[in-house]
């Protein structure tokens, strides 16, 4: 497993998450409450609340990092809060996301991404309600300008395409972050996507090729590096298979729990990729 952490570099890694997942937050806020705020639909108080949430999440994946000293934690901490749907309840997700943070932070280190791990925990068992609180019982359209913007129904703050990218072309200027798997398991699902969207005469394609989540998942949780393939070509092979298996885990199995599967099966690989690749040479 590579050994280099977030903090190890000129411009470190923690820098840009931060700052990238900070500018998703923000916007999540915005679109999830501020902008019904100004429209007089919402109090500031409860437009302010994508924020608190994430902020929280932060804040207790910040304590566990100190208290365990397993680095990072909030980070991952911070990551996990985007993606979860804008009804989940508080409380009870803050206990769970806790008990999971001290025990995944116990596990070895090469035994999974314990990030896809509880995002996948709380979509399995809590995944409902992903409208926000103006969403709720109304039908939205969205434009597709709209979509890549972020405005489409997901999570409380990872639904714009427009800033992942933006936070990639970031992270792309980072020697210790694994571009080959954003860059070939994006390509891939959208590849693909596009191959179906023919194929079946898809109405709805151009809607389908901005779907946000396997771009969070493939930009912001799949390269982490104490979680993923050290070689390049190791790395290669893990971003095909995830984008491969994401596609077919999103059309075939369930849409928006699909990719999280995807990723937690990919990381589960990694081990065995290693393995395999070693008794090949």
């Amino acid at each position: 497993m590579n050994k280099v952490n977030f903090s190890e570099s000129k411009f470190s890694l923690k820098t840009i998450y931060l700052l990238s997942l900070s500018l998703l937050v923000l916007y999540g806020t915005y679109k999830n409450g501020l902008v019904y705020y100004f429209n007089g639909s919402m109090s500031l108080l409860k437009a302010m609340y994508p924020l608190f949430f994430c902020l929280s999440s932060y804040v207790i994946g910040l304590l566990i990092e100190k208290k365990f000293n397993y680095q990072d934690l909030s980070i991952y901490s911070l990551m996990i809060s985007l993606a979860m749907p804008y009804q989940i309840p508080f409380l009870l997700y803050l206990v769970i996301l806790t008990v999971s943070l001290i025990i995944f932070s116990k596990l070895p280190l090469k035994k999974g991404n314990i990030i896809v791990f509880i995002i996948a925990l709380f979509h399995i068992f809590l995944a409902s309600g992903f409208e926000n609180a103006m969403e709720q019982g109304n039908q939205m359209f969205y434009s597709t300008i709209e979509i890549f913007l972020g405005r489409s129904i997901g999570g409380i703050a990872n639904t714009s395409i427009f800033l992942s990218l933006i936070s990639l072309a970031f992270f792309l200027t980072n020697f210790y972050y694994k571009k080959e798997i954003p860059l070939i398991s994006i390509a891939c699902f959208e590849l693909l996507t596009f191959i179906r969207g023919l194929i079946i005469n898809d109405s709805l394609l151009f809607n389908h090729l901005l779907y946000y989540l396997p771009f969070y998942l493939a930009i912001f949780v799949m390269p982490i590096n104490r979680y993923s393939p050290l070689t390049k070509k190791n790395q290669i092979i893990f971003a095909f298979l995830t984008g491969v298996l994401m596609f077919f885990a999103t059309y075939y199995l369930n849409y928006q729990l699909g990719p999280i599967l995807a990723c937690v099966i990919m990381s589960l690989s990694v081990e065995i990729l290693e393995l395999l690749t070693k008794k090949a040479k």
